[in-house]
This record gives structure tokens, C-alpha cells and sequence, in this order.
């Protein structure tokens, strides 16, 4: 990857739990393999909270045995991808786009495609 994206990144350790505004705002968030440790309701907090980072058409993405259903109304899960979910409010224009590539992806490829 280029050096000027790279540098762009910036790695730190940081407690879920604690107060996030300080992070700033973010269009994607990957919290993946984190929820499945904590009860219900901190679930429901630091959910609510990362909603708190994205703009109306950020996503997040969770792990495949995590989930936002039941939890919260911030987000709502994008059709075709598992575990990525995006902001409740917002219009279904970014979510259409991601779940129609994905859709794209799990179809059988045709037989020109296979033999290659």
C-alpha cells in the first residue's frame, strides 16, 4: 500500500467502555470479535456511542456471530453482507451498492469464468 494512505492510519490502543467522542469521526468502523465479550446492555452503549462517529451514511462492520438486531435502532444490517450493518437514518443508496456487489460475488460464475 502507498506510503501517503499508510500514513493516513493511525493505530492506538483504546477502552470501548470509555467515552468515544475523543476518537472523532469516522465513515467505516470495523469492530469485529469485540461485542461477543460483553452483556446486552454494554453492547447496546458502545454501539450507541460508535453511532455517535458516523455520518448518516457511515457503516460499521461486525464480526459474523455479532449482530446490532434486538440491540439498538442505530443501525440496520445491509442486505447479503453479514455483519455489516449501516446507520438507521440514512438512505439506501450505500447499502443497495454494497449488497448488490456482494450478491455479484456469490453468484456461480458462468462457465467461461470456470474453465479459465
Amino acid at each position: 500500500m502507498d506510503k501517503s494512505i499508510r500514513d493516513m492510519v493511525a493505530y492506538k490502543e483504546f477502552n470501548l467502555l470509555s467515552d468515544l467522542k475523543s476518537l472523532g469521526k469516522f465513515d467505516i468502523v470495523f469492530c469485529r470479535n469485540v461485542l461477543i465479550y460483553f452483556d446486552r446492555e454494554t453492547k447496546g452503549a458502545v454501539l450507541e456511542q460508535i453511532a455517535q462517529l458516523l455520518p448518516n451514511d457511515g457503516v460499521l462492520f461486525l464480526g459474523g456471530a455479532e449482530t446490532v438486531l434486538g440491540i439498538t435502532e442505530a443501525f440496520k444490517p445491509i442486505p447479503n453482507l453479514r455483519g455489516v450493518y449501516r446507520m438507521g437514518d440514512a438512505d439506501d443508496s450505500l447499502a443497495n451498492a454494497l449488497s448488490a456487489v456482494a450478491k455479484a460475488r456469490s453468484e456461480p460464475k458462468s462457465k467461461l469464468e470456470t474453465d479459465i
